[in-house]
């Protein structure tokens, strides 16, 4: 997708004239946090797929493990959208406040293009119907 005007302005019009739940990864996530006001306008229960540079970039960097997941929860409540924190033991934070763990990773999920099937596989249960939640 890349992060260049053409790619941002796409965005923008997808965010700013969608009403159903997105879900948003790599690039797409690099542009909302050069972008923030764009983060207003997601439908809500959109999903966010950051990895930790990523979600860095949006947020900011943490001191710690702790200020990063009440970030997580108070982003995800105040946007009223999904932000799944993919790392080591993933974080899973709901609108509600409601925040998951995963711990069944492994290293071999630290390989490029995971993230991708993990996008494709959310995209696919919204499409069957499954609820964001």
């Amino acid at each position: 997708m890349g992060v260049n005007k053409d790619s941002q302005n796409g965005l923008k019009n997808l965010i700013y004239n969608t009403k159903q739940p997105m879900v948003l990864d790599a690039d797409a996530i690099n542009i909302l946090a050069e972008n923030k006001t764009y983060v207003d306008y997601l439908p809500q229960n959109s999903i966010l797929t950051p990895h930790l540079k990523e979600f860095e970039r949006l947020t900011g960097k943490s001191t710690n493990w702790f200020e990063r997941l009440q970030k997580q929860r108070e982003i995800s409540q105040k946007y009223h959208i999904i932000i799944v924190l993919k790392g080591a033991h993933s974080s899973i934070s709901l609108p509600d406040g409601s925040v998951f763990f995963n711990s069944t990773g492994n290293p071999g999920m630290a390989t490029g293009g995971s993230g991708d099937v993990l996008t494709g596989v959310i995209v696919g249960l919204l499409a069957q119907g499954y609820s964001p939640h």
